[in-house]
């Protein structure tokens, strides 16, 4: 776990990057980081990095998109099954 919550400090400032291409990686990285556990997910959010991604959803580029709506699917889901 501790390896993932230390790259997600270094990923969360890169979601604000305007290159698609870096945007891309980033939340793909970030999603598949969130989607392990809870404890991942929360480590996710504690980085604030959901109004960055929420902004995202609405970049130009198609796949920033997808990836970003990717990071929000898994942490809304581990969030939810937690807590059911």
């Amino acid at each position: 776990m501790c390896e993932h919550a230390g790259a997600v400090a270094y990923l969360a400032p890169l979601v604000l990057n305007q290159d698609p291409k870096l945007k891309r990686q980033v939340c793909c990285a970030l999603a598949q980081i969130a989607k392990h556990s809870v404890d991942m997910a929360e480590v996710v959010v504690e980085a604030e990095v959901f109004p960055k991604i929420l902004t995202c959803l609405k970049f130009p580029d198609e796949l920033v998109r997808k990836h970003a709506a990717t990071v929000v699917r898994e942490v809304s889901y581990l969030t939810l099954s937690s807590v059911v």
